[in-house]
């Protein structure tokens, strides 16, 4: 009895049914069936089955590994199970007044309700009779219950609210009445401590982890548990107009919030995207960062950082002893921080190392740059929606994401971006920028070495030349060295060429003289306004070393304007 075995990698529904209908005509009983729209329906649908189940061993398949998964919640799960600890919301907050007959204390995490949506305190508030009293107030719905112990080792607790809707920061657990510590790395840090460990499972729930009695708390069955936490809307509540909305405390009718400014600096949880970056750098440190892999990874999940760069004295400057047990971070975030949220962030950073240092925070510059191009469509096209369809094509490409910081634009991703964005367009003229939007600290490529004849010229040597370039930012350090030996003395010199860089200054040579003193062989030789330059044999009087670290600052690309007007083609294709 012959058997039809269909590949369980092979999602194509296409070829699925064409397997079946070859096999079928094979098969007598289906003889007068095959032909018939009975007999087509039945193979078309038993082949979508099959195809269904093949893309779904296909994605089974990719979703069980980082660098190939595709749903944000198998991310997460690889995350978490790499060690690294999945962030949720963090609440706006805003600055309310409050006025009192009599003295009161609202306790923390106390509901106020306003303005379509809920507001609590972190700290208690001591309210007294006579001028308003500003304070800070979060947005969020407050949960507060109890449960009992288990008594069991590892006992966990698992809200269920998904999507990520628990406050990152706001968790608190009490045992008969009594507050444990929290924290969001190992239980190995609650060594001899009562508390507990939060975490955040794939799917945004809380999970809250209690311990053994040696390593965190372990509750009985005759322990009271109060577990509180919030819940919050993160970045949309930054939307929210609320300025001069009255906010009145639950259950107390008489304490009563103004709202004096809106909402802000309320944060989404962190893209699966950031994860599948950051969490084989962080594999197995759970919490800390030993290598500048992990200190990268680590300073970059961070609620509200959108990329982060962290660099210390040897990518600095080794030779600058101030930058010594120092890391410079240089961050991306969603929104401007203050002060204080600076700080906050550095005091986290500095929890998860392993060692002594110290951190400072750096402001990366952005370049502004304006995009102006005619799109020019198919006679078919609807030119409104193609040239909407451009637009957001290249705000997409200037969107910050990780890894933005120091990424280069190329003229070519902005043509392709409005080419791909809207199948009506044909071609696209591109009017600004004009050049590669270059700013990265990465070196150019070595330059290309040609010996030229000439009356008096170089001895019989071998040499060695890389560039540096110069900007108005600074000057990018050369990093790549080209080589030619000269046979015969007197009769060559070298010719220098490499590619352009866009807006450079000019450009320094940098070469090797074996005629001068050891410590001065490799020097600065000369400098160039264009990309090309010849190497003469001279030896300048002032000795410049090549430099070993760029001085220009971390960079990245911002949009600045956007104009895109929009044509109807005469032609099939440009040409």
């Amino acid at each position: 009895m012959s058997t039809l075995k269909l590949s369980s990698l092979n999602g194509d529904f296409e070829a699925i049914r064409q397997q079946l209908q070859t096999y079928l005509a094979s098969k007598e009983s289906w003889a007068g069936t095959l032909p018939t729209q009975t007999g087509q329906t039945i193979i078309d649908f038993v082949a979508a089955i099959a195809a269904y189940n093949s893309f779904q061993n296909v994605r089974s398949y990719e979703d069980a590994f980082p660098n190939t998964s595709v749903s944000d919640e198998a991310t997460y799960a690889i995350a978490s199970m790499q060690g690294l600890r999945i962030r949720r919301k963090q609440p706006a907050a805003m600055a309310a007044e409050i006025t009192v007959a009599a003295p009161v204390t609202v306790p923390a995490y106390s509901q106020f309700t306003g303005g379509g949506t809920f507001f609590y305190n972190r700290t208690a508030l001591a309210l007294t009779p006579g001028p308003a009293q500003e304070v800070t107030l979060h947005q969020g719905r407050v949960i507060d219950f109890e449960i009992n112990g288990l008594g069991t080792d590892f006992q966990l607790f698992m809200s269920q609210e998904r999507q990520f809707q628990v406050s990152n920061n706001d968790v608190s657990v009490f045992i008969n009445d009594i507050p444990i510590a929290r924290t969001e790395d190992g239980l190995w840090k609650l060594k001899g401590v009562p508390g507990f460990r939060d975490r955040t499972l794939p799917d945004g729930r809380l999970v809250i982890e209690f311990g053994n009695g040696i390593y965190g708390s372990r509750p009985s069955q005759t322990d009271t548990v109060r577990i509180l936490y919030t819940l919050t809307s993160g970045a949309s509540a930054n939307n929210l107009n609320l300025t001069s909305k009255k906010f009145v405390l639950d259950g107390s009718p008489g304490v009563v919030a103004i709202a004096i400014e809106n909402p802000t600096n309320g944060v989404d949880e962190q893209g699966a995207t950031i994860y599948k970056n950051v969490a084989a750098a962080t594999f197995g440190n759970f919490g800390s960062a030993v290598t500048k892999e992990q200190y990268q990874a680590t300073a970059a999940s961070y609620p509200g950082v959108i990329d982060a760069v962290v660099l210390a004295q040897r990518d600095i400057n080794p030779q600058a002893l101030q930058w010594m047990n120092v890391m410079r971070v240089t961050l991306l975030t969603t929104t401007l921080w203050s002060p204080g949220q600076s700080q906050a962030y550095i005091n986290w950073l500095q929890s998860k190392t392993m060692y002594s240092g110290k951190f400072v925070m750096d402001q990366p510059l952005g370049i502004s740059t304006n995009v102006s191009a005619m799109i020019y469509c198919f006679n078919w096209a609807n030119a409104t929606q193609a040239q909407a369809d451009a637009i957001a094509a290249v705000q997409a490409l200037f969107a910050p994401e990780a890894s933005y910081l120091g990424r280069d634009i190329e003229l070519a991703d902005i043509y392709n971006a409005i080419l791909d964005s809207n199948k009506g367009i044909d071609y696209v003229d591109i009017f600004s920028p004009t050049s590669n939007l270059k700013v990265s600290n990465v070196a150019i490529d070595a330059p290309a070495a040609t010996q030229i004849t000439a009356a008096s010229a170089l001895l019989a040597t071998t040499y060695r030349y890389a560039i540096g370039v110069v900007t108005s930012y600074g000057e990018i350090a050369p990093k790549n060295w080209t080589e030619i030996t000269l046979p015969f003395a007197d009769i060559y010199r070298v010719k220098l060429d490499w590619a352009a860089y866009p807006n450079a200054l000019h450009y320094n040579v940098y070469g090797y003289r074996p005629q001068v003193v050891a410590n001065q062989q490799y020097r600065r030789l000369g400098q160039s306004l264009t990309n090309t330059y010849t190497d003469a044999g001279n030896v300048p009087g002032v000795y410049t070393p090549v430099p070993a670290f760029s001085t220009t600052p971390i960079r990245y690309n911002v949009l600045g304007g956007i104009a895109i007007s929009v044509k109807y083609t005469n032609r099939t294709t440009k040409g």
